[in-house]
């Protein structure tokens, strides 16, 4: 289905493939932010603020107490600080260099950003759980809420999905440079915004996409079917 509301575009796609939900061209490419609900999103531009309601995949007005805030300042944590001062972390960081660090924000869990398209994921007590390469160079990183799934995205529109315990969850393709990524609140989207000012909504949680194929497919899923949407997820009874 295809909505065209002024300059805005937006496509409520199905959901079988487990990716886009929503795709909305925006008039500016702003920070993102869901509300504490999961609801709505608002794209937080320099100018102004656009808010769309995702159960119907239509623009509404902002309200008049915004659920966005402003970020926080780029000073460092206690939790990277202690973690940088670690002999493990500080010889990889020496080793690999490091360009910007984010913690969890349950202070659980800190990615680095080494450069040179390598990110590590550590925990706050210093054990290193995996290192990864991404397709280029790092633009932005989120967790989600729990701490259990981060995000990168790069320069060539890449964004990688993994789990706090190091599993890949795969990666998936914008066709600009990703400048914003932000997940609902209970981490089952993942909203990414590019510099083409494209906004996509993808399914970060294999237990949603579970739901919606089950919605959409009359009988049990055969096992081939399970492996091609759901992957690795265990089967429920």
């Amino acid at each position: 289905m295809k909505i065209t509301t002024g300059d805005v575009a937006l496509w409520v796609a199905e959901p079988l493939n487990g990716r886009t939900r929503l795709d909305a061209s925006l008039s500016e490419a702003g920070r993102i932010v869901f509300d504490t609900t999961g609801a709505r999103i608002a794209v937080v531009g320099s100018e102004r603020v656009r808010v769309w309601d995702l159960s119907t995949g239509q623009e509404t007005a902002a309200p008049e107490s915004p659920f966005w805030v402003d970020p926080d300042p780029r000073a460092e944590s206690p939790v990277i600080a202690n973690l940088l001062a670690s002999k493990h972390a500080a010889d990889a960081c020496a080793q690999r260099g490091r360009v910007t660090t984010l913690a969890s924000a349950d202070g659980r869990f800190v990615a680095i950003d080494h450069g040179k398209q390598m990110v590590s994921l550590w925990t706050a007590a210093g054990a290193q759980l995996v290192s990864f390469s991404t397709v280029g160079p790092v633009t932005t990183m989120a967790f989600n809420d729990r701490g259990t799934l981060l995000a990168t995205g790069d320069a060539r529109g890449a964004v990688m999905l993994c789990q706090t315990d190091g599993m890949s969850l795969g990666q998936f393709k914008h066709d600009e440079p990703i400048s914003h990524l932000a997940f609902s609140p209970d981490g089952s989207f993942l909203a990414v915004a590019s510099l083409d000012s494209m906004l996509r909504i993808w399914i970060a949680s294999r237990t949603v996409l579970a739901t919606m194929v089950g919605q959409r497919v009359s009988g049990p899923l055969t096992d081939e079917e399970w492996a091609r949407y759901l992957g690795d997820e265990p089967r429920g009874e």
